[in-house]
């Protein structure tokens, strides 16, 4: 009685801290609750009519399921605790995939995540989870870090894909498989390079972008030994149209001139 206690103590305070954990994980704790339950079951009401001690029988048992799963999950460790809980909290999505390339867990914010583009997480078959999305499935299966752009415009979203393998005794185990929504990152990049590289009035490149694509267009010349030609432009008494009707007038002239040059010049 006392280990039908013991061990449905240890379901217990396991099932509390990682409430959030698969079935997988507590199977062998269940197992062994329900295999000492049986044994007591049975010796108090003895159906088969047999003087046996299955108290006998079904605490041995019991007892080398506890062992086991203390031991192979080590869930009274607080640092198994930490990871765990490291892992569910994480704001990255993270998949555990096997080597036969089947999901063994994943997080919360992997079926959050997932789950908003349309893919319903469980643990199985890779092929069969990720069968309707096969550009995130071929990513997925690639074992380079790699980036995925997901839908279209102006809905598209990007991810980074990275995996790390499992490593036991030098040998892989399988893969930890990260995706991150890059998309806001993504697009503040775009900005600072355009902001880096355009000149926020006229819309045009500024000296740093000039100065860059020219070195590059000069040495496809030279490689080619074609000949390159520089048009230089000058706005003419300038100066008269910001006296004249202000600066804010001038910035407007600055700002079509810009537009009419791109609209009927090619930009390298």
């Amino acid at each position: 009685m006392l280990m039908i206690i013991i061990t449905l103590g240890l379901f217990f305070v396991y099932f509390m801290k990682n409430r959030e954990q698969k079935i997988g994980k507590i199977r062998l704790i269940v197992i062994a609750s329900i295999t000492a339950t049986i044994g007591l079951l049975l010796s108090y009401f003895k159906p088969f009519g047999f003087i046996i001690d299955y108290m006998a029988i079904c605490l041995p048992l019991t007892c080398l399921m506890v062992v086991i799963a203390i031991w192979k999950y080590d869930f009274l460790s607080a640092k198994a605790r930490a990871r765990s809980k490291a892992f569910e909290s994480n704001r990255d999505a993270i998949l555990l995939v096997s080597q036969q390339n089947i999901i063994i867990d994943y997080n919360k914010m992997a079926s959050q995540l997932l789950g908003e583009l349309g893919i319903f997480l469980t643990e199985g078959d890779l092929d069969l989870v990720f069968q309707s999305a096969p550009a995130f499935l071929e990513t997925l299966k690639n074992g380079a870090d790699s980036t995925l752009k997901w839908g279209m415009e102006p809905t598209e979203r990007i991810y980074e894909i990275s995996t790390r393998s499992i490593d036991s005794n030098h040998l892989s185990q399988g893969w930890i498989k990260t995706i991150r929504d890059v998309t806001e990152a993504y697009e503040w990049n775009k900005r600072l390079k355009r902001m880096a590289m355009v000149d926020e009035l006229s819309g045009l490149n500024n000296r740093r972008a000039f100065m860059q694509k020219g070195e590059r267009i000069i040495q496809e010349v030279n490689q080619k030994k074609d000949s390159l030609h520089l048009l230089m432009m000058d706005l003419d008494h300038f100066k008269n149209i910001n006296d004249q009707f202000g600066h804010l007038n001038g910035d407007r002239v600055i700002n079509h001139i810009g537009k009419a040059l791109k609209t009927h010049y090619h930009a390298n």
